[in-house]
């Protein structure tokens, strides 16, 4: 009989991606309510310095009314000429954070936002929640359309809100190369 030793390493994951995140957005006036959903984010978290960056394709964003989705991509965003949302920044608190311990943290993030060619520093509220060793990340944005040069048109300007509320989901998992 003999006697088998297995041995293992471990080692701190320092950078996890977010591949198929979730960004609500709506659009509440009081004529019409307007939202649609994208579940093609994709982020990177570093938790060895606290930052995090990602990339939101404007065409991933799907609208329950068609219409609104097409004046979304042709007339306001303008999808062809800025085809993604980008933020890259990093957590105020970052050293505050436990990214081994399970539970909620409330975390701060200060960077750039780009939307439609236009860049904002912007700092806003999050949640960072680990369970079993996974991180999840909640945000809620409010996004001024005039902060980024988004025009709408005065034939339906009732009819969309000035600030947009924006709410991300991310969940994170280990990066492999």
């Amino acid at each position: 009989m003999g006697i088998v030793l297995f041995h293992t390493t471990t080692y701190a994951q320092d950078k996890y991606i977010c591949k198929t995140g979730h960004v609500y957005f709506i659009s509440k006036t009081d004529i019409i309510d307007i939202d649609a959903d994208n579940y093609n984010l994709a982020s990177i978290l570093n938790t060895k310095n606290g930052e995090v960056i990602f990339m939101i394709p404007m065409r991933g964003f799907k609208f329950k009314l068609p219409l609104a989705e097409e004046h979304f991509n042709e007339n306001y965003i303008e999808s062809e000429k800025y085809p993604q949302a980008k933020f890259k920044g990093k957590f105020i608190n970052f050293d505050k954070i436990d990214f081994s311990k399970d539970g909620q943290q409330y975390v701060e993030v200060e960077g750039e936002m780009s939307i439609h060619g236009q860049t904002k520093k912007i700092k806003e509220a999050g949640i960072i929640e680990i369970r079993k060793g996974e991180i999840h990340a909640k945000s809620i944005l409010k996004i001024a359309l005039q902060d980024y040069g988004i025009k709408i048109p005065n034939l339906v300007i009732n009819k969309v809100a000035d600030i947009i509320d924006v709410k991300i989901d991310l969940k994170y998992e280990p990066f492999t190369k």
